[in-house]
């Protein structure tokens, strides 16, 4: 590493620690935090969270995390660097009575990265900021039927970074927001449906359709290709 000989003999990876107080929860440590498939989902790294219920319907979720992976005892919370940060905040609310069978989640994202790598990874990288936000329904009102579907938008400002200006003159980027969606259905054609010898069968349609478009996706600002996708 950058100590060599210097480093420590002993040191932090990761650890996780979680205070439990009625239909209230805080997270400390190695999280995963995120739902959303394009905005962000199951982002792992070092924070803070939070989740609770609010009332017979409503959860809420906030979380705040490093933009990187990191190690070590320095930043033990993950969140010791102002501009590199992930906030996140999600709200849920099952529309009808009875859990999962119409839910709606709305996500607001806010990110800021410094030109730092993730541990144990050699790259040359820049200051980058991006802000989005996501719908998600969920319904299994129709009996056999499973749907599935979300959108969200995304803002990325590629910030000049002084380090690789190298003193140069740069024309700054345009900061753009760009939008991404998908559908997931499944059908229940015959379910446990027995036929000879006491056997069963089940029989599954699935509908898929997604689109995504370059710079639309988690906060940790990953490249993405323009993609169209639609499967029976």
């Amino acid at each position: 590493g950058e100590k060599g000989s210097a480093a420590d003999k002993a040191d932090l990876s990761r650890y996780a620690v979680d205070f439990q107080y009625g239909v209230s929860r805080v997270g400390l440590g190695h999280l995963s935090y995120g739902k959303h498939r394009h905005l962000m989902s199951n982002y792992g790294g070092r924070g803070i969270n939070f989740a609770t219920r609010l009332g017979a319907r409503g959860d809420l979720a906030v979380a705040a995390m490093s933009a990187t992976q990191i190690v070590g005892f320095e930043n033990i919370t993950g969140l010791g660097i102002p501009d590199h940060r992930l906030w996140g905040i999600t709200y849920g609310h099952e529309l009808l009575p009875g859990q999962g069978a119409l839910r709606l989640e709305v996500s607001v994202l806010d990110g800021k990265r410094s030109p730092l790598s993730n541990f144990n990874q050699g790259s040359v990288t820049d200051a980058e900021e991006s802000r989005g936000y996501g719908l998600r329904l969920l319904s299994t009102v129709i009996p056999g039927l499973r749907v599935d579907g979300g959108y969200s938008t995304s803002a990325f400002n590629n910030a000049i970074d002084p380090l690789l200006a190298g003193g140069q003159s740069l024309v700054p980027t345009q900061r753009r927001r760009k939008g991404a969606y998908y559908l997931d259905t499944s059908y229940a054609l015959i379910k446990d449906y027995e036929f000879w010898d006491a056997r069963k069968i089940k029989v599954t349609l699935n509908y898929r359709h997604e689109r995504v478009v370059p710079r639309v996706g988690d906060e940790r600002i990953c490249m993405r290709s323009s993609s169209s996708v639609s499967s029976p």
